[in-house]
């Protein structure tokens, strides 16, 4: 499994304002699986199968020990968590529905790595408890990724 954290797009506003709110460098987290990526987004409205990352974004990638299908497929088509983005300040949420972090904190927890991010998850927070759990963090552009890391019928 790898936990994969995008970098602020600052050509993006939803981008920069994931990153204002969370104060962090980070707006995006995901998952892969056997080759595949995952994550949810406010726009595609659910957690599922996603577009390789963008060839110029930098992103944050983690290896954990470890498989998560269970979990993915147990969730996956979960709705986007709409009110755990607006209300994410106040620690409010939906039962069932995720956003990006979220995502990344459950599937890791189903993977026997508990990060415990309480009600401020944000990519830094994220790969502060990784990096303190002991794990390597690599820092990659998304063309590496996409060709290291994911299938290539997925590409």
């Amino acid at each position: 499994m790898l936990v994969v954290i995008y970098e602020t797009k600052f050509k993006s506003p939803f981008s920069i304002l994931v990153s204002m709110v969370t104060a962090s460098g980070y707006s995006h987290g995901a998952i892969v699986n056997s080759g595949v990526l995952y994550d949810t987004t406010m726009t595609r409205g659910k957690f599922s199968v996603c577009a390789k990352v963008d060839d110029k974004r930098k992103v944050a990638v983690v290896e954990i020990d470890g498989d998560c299908q269970e979990w993915i497929d147990a969730h996956l088509n979960a709705k986007y968590d709409w009110v755990g983005l607006l209300l994410w300040p106040l620690g409010l949420a939906v039962a069932g529905r995720m956003y990006c972090f979220n995502v990344v904190e459950r599937a890791l927890n189903s993977a026997g790595v508990q990060v415990n991010l309480g009600w401020r998850k944000s990519g830094g927070s994220i790969l502060s408890k990784l990096l303190g759990l002991g794990y390597p963090v690599e820092v990659m552009h998304g063309k590496d990724f996409n060709e290291r890391y994911l299938k290539k019928d997925a590409l």
